[in-house]
């Protein structure tokens, strides 16, 4: 524990006294486990870069997305509100053109991913299972994470003057 330096000089000696043409090796049990397990700590962490990189990416491509589409259903939403819609269904018009999509994708994405985790899991002798929870919590969090993206681009077209969006009709 506290001493193993001085332990590992006692036990180095006793080694040399026994049989000096042998030079005296030694590794500890937990480091060896630590390195056994290098190859998988480098997979994570490429797998968190990409995921990051892939989110961002696909984020930068959604606000875009948002962006031009906002602008297709302009005269469309100015109609609407000279008409009386509401600012909420309004929004609600746009942010569900998004939303099926982006939920269906996600569902087969972490079910893909799942089942991909359960057969890299079976080369483990311990491994956890994948709980079920996983499946309802990350399609959420990508339409949560869709929803705030586009809100801004729906905003903006939503709570616009119409006079200024349709003058030139």
């Amino acid at each position: 524990g506290d001493n193993s330096a001085e332990s590992l000089g006692q036990v180095e000696a006793l080694w040399n006294n026994v049989n000096p043409t042998v030079p005296f090796e030694y590794g500890f049990l937990d480091q060896r486990i630590f390195d056994f397990y290098a190859s998988e700590r480098k997979a994570g962490t490429l797998f968190w870069f990409f995921s990051l990189l892939t989110i961002a990416t696909s984020l930068i491509g959604l606000v875009g997305l948002a962006a031009f589409s906002t602008q297709q259903y302009i005269r469309e939403i100015s109609i609407r509100k000279v008409l009386g819609a509401g600012n909420l269904g309004l929004c609600y018009i746009l942010i569900k053109d998004f939303s099926l999509p982006i939920t269906l994708s996600a569902i087969v994405g972490s079910m893909a991913v799942g089942h991909a985790a359960s057969l890299w899991f079976q080369n483990f002798a311990y491994h956890v299972e994948i709980s079920s929870a996983i499946f309802i919590v990350v399609p959420l969090a990508v339409l949560v994470l869709a929803v705030l993206t586009t809100s801004y681009h729906t905003a903006s077209v939503v709570y616009s003057n119409p006079a200024n969006n349709l003058k030139h009709e």
